[in-house]
């Protein structure tokens, strides 16, 4: 693959690197869990932490989840459009979740 081919990825602010990672991973496998995801020697997160960025990116629209348990992730029409180039995430809402997701929890 050249430079050339490489396609230009227009992530959102919310957006962190790993997140591109996570969704070629889903791009590459289908159906997938977290804990599967955080075992990947290009993921350098914990289960909890991949648990979060999904559910984030889900929010996003680029992955969903195959069950209210949040156990297994496929990527979306919309995955495949942003890691092809063709969506730029700015222009899309905000996750609902972002500040949970990106935030430290309040332990209380």
């Amino acid at each position: 693959m050249t430079l050339s081919s490489v396609p230009l990825r227009r992530c959102a602010t919310w957006q962190i690197e790993t997140d591109d990672r996570l969704l070629e991973l889903l791009r590459g496998e289908g159906w997938t869990s977290p804990r599967s995801l955080a075992a990947k020697p290009t993921v350098h997160l914990s289960v909890r932490e991949v648990r979060r960025r999904l559910r984030m990116l889900a929010d996003g629209g680029l992955v969903a989840p195959s069950d209210p348990d949040f156990d297994l992730y496929h990527l979306t029409t919309n995955g495949e459009l942003y890691l092809d180039g063709e969506r730029n995430q700015e222009l899309h809402p905000h996750p609902f979740i972002h500040a949970l997701a990106t935030q430290p929890l309040i332990q209380g």
